[in-house]
């Protein structure tokens, strides 16, 4: 249980800039390298692939919680 309880913690903002580096260090490489080869195929459709491809990474790297990207939480000041 304490694992499901561990998903429920929130993204720190440290790892929100993380999660925001990663989705730019995979979808963008990944569509420049689809469009030089739909470029090359003349089809553009193999662009299309590649983003595709990147989306669905990214989704499975960056939409779970893991806990790389809870690193560093922020201590909430008390109402009293």
């Amino acid at each position: 249980m304490e694992a499901i309880d561990n998903l429920t913690e929130p993204m720190s903002f440290e790892g929100q800039a993380r999660a925001e580096k990663m989705i730019n260090l995979i979808i963008t490489p990944l569509g420049a390298i689809g469009f030089a080869y739909g470029w090359y195929v003349q089809q553009f459709s193999m662009c299309a692939y590649a983003i595709f491809l990147g989306v669905a990474l990214c989704t499975l790297l960056v939409v779970p919680n893991w806990p790389w990207f809870r690193g560093s939480t922020l201590k909430w000041v008390d109402n009293s």
